[in-house]
C-alpha cells in the first residue's frame, strides 16, 4: 500500500487555528508551526485511518509547476494572493523534518504536486492512498485508489468510487466533465456560461 501526500495542501490545512511554535536550542525565531501541523496531521492520517504501514510519499510542487498551465490558461490561477503563504514557508523545513523521520519525498522543478501525486497513484502497484481534501483527485477513486480527507468527520474520511458518486451523484470517470464545463472558481478556470454544477 502506497500513501502520496501533497506537502503544500497538508501543510496549508494545518495552520488554521494553530498557535504560533517557536524554534527550539538555540534558534527561538523560527515558526515551527507548520512543520509541526503537516507532521500532526501525517500522524494522525496513518494512525487513525489506516490498517497496516503504507509506503509514505510527500510530494513538493516544483518552483516552475504551473507553467504549462498557464501557457494553456494565462488566468490559471490568477487571483489568488500575491507573496508566498505563512505555512508554505515552512516547507524547506518539511523536507528536513522527513528526511530526518526517513519519509521520501519527491519534487519535480516543472510539475505540480497534483500532476505528479495522480502519475504515482495511477502507475503503482497495489492500494493507493492520496492524502488530500482537493476534490479534484476524485476523478481517480477507484477498487485500488482511495482519497483520505483528514478535515472529514471520523469514519467519513477515506473516500472511494460509491462515496464521491453519492455525494456529488457524478462517478468518479465523470469527474473531469463536471468539474470543467461551470469552471473552478479556486483554479481561476472559467466554464461555459450558464451551466450549473448542480443543474
Amino acid at each position: 500500500m502506497f500513501l502520496f501526500c501533497s506537502s503544500t495542501g497538508t501543510t496549508c490545512c494545518s495552520a488554521p487555528g494553530t498557535g504560533s511554535l517557536p524554534g527550539s536550542g538555540r534558534d527561538k525565531a523560527t515558526d515551527l508551526t507548520g512543520v509541526c501541523g503537516f507532521l500532526a496531521l501525517l500522524r494522525a492520517g496513518l494512525r487513525d485511518n489506516l490498517s497496516g504501514q503504507p509506503e509514505v510519499i510527500v510530494v513538493f510542487d516544483g518552483e516552475n509547476g504551473p507553467a504549462a498551465r498557464r501557457a494553456a490558461e494565462p488566468g490559471y490561477k490568477s487571483t489568488r494572493p500575491q507573496g508566498t503563504p505563512e505555512p508554505v514557508k515552512a516547507l524547506p523545513d518539511v523536507k528536513r523534518s522527513l528526511d530526518a523521520c526517513q519519509f521520501t519525498w519527491a519534487e519535480i522543478w516543472d510539475a505540480e504536486a497534483d500532476d505528479v501525486i495522480a502519475t504515482l497513484a495511477a502507475q503503482a502497484h497495489g492500494q493507493a492512498i492520496i492524502m488530500s481534501g482537493d476534490k479534484d483527485f476524485y476523478q481517480l477513486a477507484s477498487d485500488r485508489v482511495r482519497i483520505l480527507n483528514t478535515a472529514r468527520r471520523a469514519g467519513h474520511r477515506l473516500i472511494g468510487p460509491a462515496e464521491a458518486t453519492a455525494r456529488y451523484g457524478v462517478a468518479p470517470v465523470r469527474w473531469p466533465d463536471y468539474r470543467a464545463l461551470p469552471g473552478d472558481p479556486a483554479d481561476d478556470i472559467p466554464g461555459i456560461r450558464g451551466i450549473d454544477p448542480n443543474a
